[in-house]
């Protein structure tokens, strides 16, 4: 019982940081539909290719890079806000 509520929360995070992911994406490259189709296309990629792996600690690092690539691409987007406010 206890590893299927452990995936059920697993399966939730994916869930949650793949909408994030898409977030981001639309972040980094705003007004460019083209760039932010590639980036998301990207990202259902990555998840289709992982998305029948069982291993709970791999599960894991993808959502922990997940979040990692979330921070860098929202970061990235509001350096580059307040740049052009400033040029």
């Amino acid at each position: 019982m206890r590893f299927f509520f452990e995936m059920s929360v697993l399966r939730h995070q994916v869930l949650r940081e793949y909408k994030k992911v898409f977030r981001a994406a639309m972040l980094a490259t705003p007004g460019d539909l083209k760039s932010t189709k590639i980036l998301h296309e990207q990202a259902r990629i990555e998840f289709k290719k992982n998305m029948d792996e069982t291993d709970t600690e791999q599960i894991i690092k993808y959502v922990q890079a997940a979040k990692e690539l979330v921070r860098f691409r929202v970061y990235s987007s509001k350096i580059s806000k307040n740049f052009q406010k400033k040029s």
